[in-house]
């Protein structure tokens, strides 16, 4: 179990539907301009798969799990991201939290 000060580390997955990876990275590059305005995101960077451009991989890093869901669910503008983004998607997103450990 992480200690209550540590923060809340995200590892998320995505995999876009074939054509849909340039309207997703658009998406994506607007988006993370909002979210590293929160006061509780410590980091937030977005990242595609060089060997497969329909792969895309975000790594988050936030102050707690608390902030973490009051942000996802509190915020307006990531629910309507959200719903644009995940149309957009061809399978569920693949969401794991890390501990740091060094």
């Amino acid at each position: 179990m992480p200690e209550t000060d540590s923060p809340y580390i995200l590892l998320i997955k995505l995999k876009m539907k074939p054509g849909e990876e340039e309207t997703f990275k658009r998406e994506l590059q607007e988006i993370l301009k909002q979210v590293r305005q929160e006061p509780a995101c410590i980091d937030i960077t977005g990242h595609q798969d060089p060997e497969d451009p329909s792969r895309y991989m975000l790594f988050e890093v936030w102050t707690s799990a608390e902030a973490f869901a009051e942000f996802e669910s509190g915020r307006a503008y990531i629910r309507e991201y959200l719903a644009r983004v995940g149309e957009l998607w061809a399978e569920p997103r693949d969401l794991s939290v890390w501990e740091r450990v060094a």
